[in-house]
């Protein structure tokens, strides 16, 4: 299965970028083809799933989770976790087909059906479809036409929902002689016995996630089934109530009265067995009494709360019968998992607002607590009501009151009176504790609904990072901030990126960025681009084009490269500084100077047939002097496969795009690129969304209004630069940047900045929806594995984009028909494309290596 798996992943990975959707099979499924679900599915949805095994059964099958998440592979802050667990019997079938089907629906409707979203982007989700694969192959070589018993138990015989450890019987007592009744520890002589590997596998994968709640799907009655399963007496019949028996009764019913027949009082499997009556649920004692249950297991030893689901009459339906389990079950699988947002939830952090893991959270009258998770992120399911809740810690408690009702979970922190030393990693300056103080206290804010708001005037670098963290801790989910370097005197570059799975590259979606204050004189889009984070993260879920935008792009913003000469700026405030003050760095280097100048190597090659494009930075730059502003910048440049981007800087009121150094030397004089008509394009989407930009009456003054060209400039035309960023950008690497003059002064006072936001908001978006047009697609060989360095040639356009790490690229090009050619180590081919105005066309390429 090893290499099928590694096909179905990147075949339809790109299928999928295609717009394919996966079809739903209601037939049973053997291992492999188990296997390939899971890997299509997948496949079919990168972006919001992940796989990974927890072990592997007696005869060496894996034991494969799928999980959903809107940032699969990490655990998320006040985030909770569920599971579903399937065909723990082997012969149990229809459990492990609807989590199959499941799996499918959540990948297929994650962009149409917006109770799946919200669940997706609010819940990480895992699905175990076959916890006993071994006795499952036992069991479907007779099919439908097998017994109640074969194929129950592993192949080590061991019926695995009795091979728990059983800690009913030491709660039991504790009950009695005032002992903990929850987070019981597994008793070494546990171990000594017969264990068999799945369960194993399972008790590490409960331990590992804070699951919250959890279903184990079964088969052979029509009932969810909630704890205790074992009796408190030893009789084999006999209601044993948990101290949460109202929540699990609540969760249960949730299940059944979502479910088509569970809870109607007519359907039943027999007269033994007809649970409707009940309204489909069960205490499990009530019905037999079970030792060694996976249910119980969890509740006494974690934080989660599992139920079992009966779901069919026959252990082994005939596949006819799954189009009818599914259409009975599908709503009933979204509503269980709905229940990890009832109750309540919160942090629960130490008087430096560090998190506390492992604090207990107890609710008066109920003998049952939870505890902190690593992040000191709890959830406490609780049926509507009133409670007085008591978190304590290494002898510390606080104590408070909460209503809960049946809506979303009430949302309770608590910050305890205990003074911890925690080792800190240095920061060369006094922002460190702010920082950290920040992050932490606004998550907590912003999980009661706080929105960022906007500061209309110029903010000194300690002000900035606090704009930057506190945007983070409002939107965590879709944030990252990281630092690509130090400024001359020390201080960070900090960037603030936005994107659905903060921290990675997804394959196929393209990187963007803004860089603003390379001169530091020059403040206007230092202040924009604080607001346009602020506005990123407040309008995510309010505004369709930014949250489409967030999707499909990660976008990178540095909102001061030059914080020294901002603050020389700043000291003397608004006005010209007298043009200069504050322009260079604190070595006095021209940082839009100091960029490696490429022109003058390819403008020689153009003339003798050398490279146009991706020219190696010389040795001789190195020699010079290079600027630490400079460098971290290049590094930056060269790491992230950026698609666009924009330098904002002040002087003028303009979109100048490349070339800034004119061919022969002169001073003005248009220097057009091979890429010139989308250059033109990406600057004028620019100036035309500006509210002034682009107006013949607009300008600075007679040597500088640009309004009568649209708004737009080549840069060589205007003056010609050597050394700058700008060309930098397009001749090194595939990124596409212009650089943009926002305001005729480079230093406005503080009252004019919420004019500059209200004539540049849309003209940011705007700008970086650009990154979507053209062509975009996967370069692969023949083993469908991604070929990186292939060059994307466009007839008739001297200059190449190449593939990123994952056979990805970006070709911005406007509309029109194009012959494009892929090659890669002396093979090629080629294929048309007809290009419009609207999204970018795929254009995959598989080529004979």
């Amino acid at each position: 299965m090893a290499n099928l798996w590694e096909l179905y992943i990147v075949l339809l990975t790109i299928q999928s970028t295609l717009g394919a959707r996966l079809r739903y099979e209601f037939s049973h499924h053997r291992y492999d083809d188990l296997q390939r679900i899971i890997a299509e599915t997948h496949a079919a949805c990168p972006d919001i799933s992940r796989v990974y095994n927890i072990g592997r059964s007696v005869q060496g099958r894996n034991l494969t989770v799928i999980e959903f998440s809107d940032n699969p592979g990490v655990h998320e802050p006040g985030e909770p976790e569920v599971k579903y667990v399937a065909n723990m019997h082997g012969n149990e079938v229809t459990g492990r087909e609807l989590l199959l089907l499941f799996m499918q629906y959540l990948c297929n409707s994650y962009n149409s059906v917006w109770r799946v979203k919200r669940l997706i982007k609010s819940t990480r989700i895992h699905l175990l479809a076959s916890m006993n694969p071994d006795g499952y192959e036992i069991a479907a070589r007779r099919g439908p036409d097998n017994g109640w018993m074969s194929g129950r138990e592993n192949v080590q015989s061991i019926d695995l929902n009795r091979n728990f450890p059983a800690l009913n019987t030491i709660v039991y007592r504790n009950e009695q002689h005032g002992g903990p009744t929850d987070h019981i520890p597994i008793p070494d002589s546990y171990w000594e016995g017969d264990v068999a590997p799945e369960t194993e596998a399972v008790i590490r994968w409960i331990k590992q996630y804070p699951f919250v709640i959890s279903a184990n799907l079964h088969d052979g009655a029509l009932l969810a089934n909630y704890p205790y399963d074992q009796s408190r007496d030893g009789s084999w019949h006999g209601f044993t109530r948990s101290p949460d028996d109202a929540i699990f009764r609540q969760i249960a019913s949730t299940y059944a009265d979502a479910h088509r027949t569970m809870s109607l009082p007519d359907y039943g499997c027999d007269s033994g067995s007809n649970f409707g009556s009940q309204g489909g649920i069960t205490n499990g004692a009530a019905w037999y009494s079970t030792a060694g249950g996976m249910q119980d297991f969890n509740y006494l030893h974690t934080n989660c709360y599992e139920i079992t689901l009966e779901l069919a009459c026959d252990k082994f339906p005939p596949a006819g019968a799954l189009p009818t389990e599914w259409r009975n079950n599908r709503k009933a699988l979204i509503a269980y998992l709905e229940q990890a947002h009832k109750g309540i939830k919160g942090f629960v952090l130490d008087h430096n607002l560090d998190p506390i893991e492992g604090a207990v959270i107890h609710v008066d009258g109920i003998n049952h607590n939870v505890i902190t998770g690593k992040d000191g992120d709890y959830w406490r399911l609780l049926v509507p009501g009133t409670y007085t809740v008591t978190v304590s810690y290494n002898g510390f408690s606080k104590t408070k009151p909460v209503t809960v009702t049946s809506k979303r979970a009430r949302t309770l922190n608590f910050v305890l009176d205990i003074y911890r030393k925690i080792q800190r990693r240095r920061l060369s300056n006094s922002m460190a504790n702010l920082w950290e103080l920040s992050i932490v206290l606004l998550t907590i804010h912003t999980t009661l609904g706080a929105r960022l708001r906007y500061e209309f005037f110029h903010h000194r670098y300690d002000d900035l990072q606090r704009i930057i963290a506190e945007t983070h801790a409002a939107c965590p989910d879709i944030s990252m901030v990281y630092n690509i370097g130090r400024s001359v005197q020390g201080r960070n570059l900090t960037v603030i990126e936005f994107s659905d799975n903060p921290g990675v590259h997804e394959p196929g979606e393209p990187e963007v960025k803004y860089v603003a204050n390379m001169h530091g004189n020059e403040v206007t889009g230092r202040e924009m681009l604080l607001l346009f984070m602020q506005y990123l993260c407040n309008s995510y879920n309010s505004v369709y084009r930014v949250k489409r935008l967030i999707k499909s792009t990660r976008i990178h913003i540095l909102a001061s490269m030059n914080p020294d000469g901002y603050e020389i700026a700043a000291r003397q405030g608004p006005g010209n500084n007298n043009w200069v003050r504050g322009r260079e760095n604190a070595q006095g280097l021209d940082l839009n100077r100091n960029f490696p100048a490429l022109n003058t190597i390819v403008y020689r090659n153009e003339q003798y047939g050398g490279p146009t494009d991706h020219i190696p930075i010389p040795n001789s730059y190195w020699k010079g002097v290079v600027a630490p502003e400079t460098e971290a910048v290049i590094r930056w440049i060269k790491q992230y496969p950026f698609v666009i981007s924009a330098n904002l800087h002040d002087g003028a009121l303009v979109a100048n795009y490349p070339y800034d150094q004119s061919r022969d030397g002169s001073w003005q004089r248009y220097a057009g690129t091979p890429d010139d008509a989308i250059f033109r394009q990406i600057a004028s989407t620019y100036a035309d969304a500006h509210r002034t930009m682009s107006r013949p009456d607009s300008g600075c003054d007679s040597g500088s209004n640009f309004g009568s060209q649209g708004g737009i400039t080549n840069g060589a035309a205007w003056y010609s630069v050597t050394g700058g960023m700008q060309d930098f950008n397009y001749l090194h690497t595939n990124c596409y940047e212009i650089t943009l003059e926002l305001s005729c002064v480079k230093f406005p006072p503080a009252g004019v900045l919420r004019r500059e936001w209200g004539n540049n908001r849309n003209s940011l978006i705007a700008y970086l929806e650009e990154a979507h047009k053209g062509i975009r697609g996967f370069v692969l060989d023949r083993n469908l594995d991604p070929v990186e360095g292939a060059v994307i040639h466009v007839d008739g356009i001297n200059h190449d984009v190449t593939t990123a790490k994952d056979g990805d690229y970006w070709r911005l090009l406007v509309p029109g028909t194009y012959t494009v050619t892929v090659s890669y180590s002396g093979t090629t081919k080629t294929k048309q494309v007809r290009v419009t105005s609207k999204r970018a066309r795929t254009v995959n390429f598989t080529m004979d290596i």
